[in-house]
């Protein structure tokens, strides 16, 4: 994002420093619910009941999975997007 709004012109570039700025917020806060949630999993499983660590857990599993969904269908947008003929070939093009 930040490669495209510096070729766009004096206008984009200007805007290149807030759009950095989400990013990094965006990462530190993703971050920071990482750890949380990695230290919730951890303090839940010395707990003499288990329920907790595994909602934890299945928190993170379910995170994860979810990220992955994401960035599978953002990378086959992307590339369908890239290359006209390519959009009936999206389903395979996710599957592998």
């Amino acid at each position: 994002m930040l490669a495209v709004l510096a070729r766009a012109d004096l206008l984009g570039l200007s805007y290149s420093l807030s759009v950095g700025a989400a990013i990094v917020v965006l990462m530190l806060a993703v971050g920071i619910s990482y750890r949380e949630t990695i230290r919730a999993y951890i303090v839940a499983n010395e707990e003499p009941s288990r329920v907790p660590g595994l909602m934890a857990a299945a928190g993170l599993l379910i995170d994860y999975i979810m990220t992955v969904a994401v960035s599978i269908a953002s990378g086959v947008a992307a590339i369908t997007s890239a290359y006209p003929s390519m959009p009936p070939a999206t389903l395979w093009i996710g599957l592998a």
